[in-house]
């Protein structure tokens, strides 16, 4: 009885000991998977925070076009009466 108990034993053993290392393969792999999702969510985040900056820089170019074409027609006419006052210092 010893015996059939010991071969039993033995024998319900020997397929856990062959899934063994694949089963700690597929764990390393669940686990380096696991890195790889926390490291494209950072990336992620990472992405959406530039986009967002780039969005801001964009919009800043914009405004600041916007003001130097509504003030460079006083720009110009500024330039003209320093022109013209200068004229008259040298007469």
């Amino acid at each position: 009885m010893k015996g059939l108990l010991r071969w039993r034993k033995c024998s319900f053993q020997r397929p856990f000991i062959r899934i063994g290392p694949p089963v700690l393969v597929l764990d390393q792999q669940q686990a380096e998977h696991e890195r790889m999702v926390e490291a494209y969510a950072l990336m992620d985040q990472k992405l959406q925070q530039a986009l967002l900056e780039h969005d801001n820089f964009e919009n800043t170019i914009r405004n600041l076009k916007s003001e130097f074409k509504r003030r460079e027609p006083d720009h110009t006419i500024a330039n003209k009466e320093i022109d013209d006052l200068q004229k008259q210092a040298s007469l």
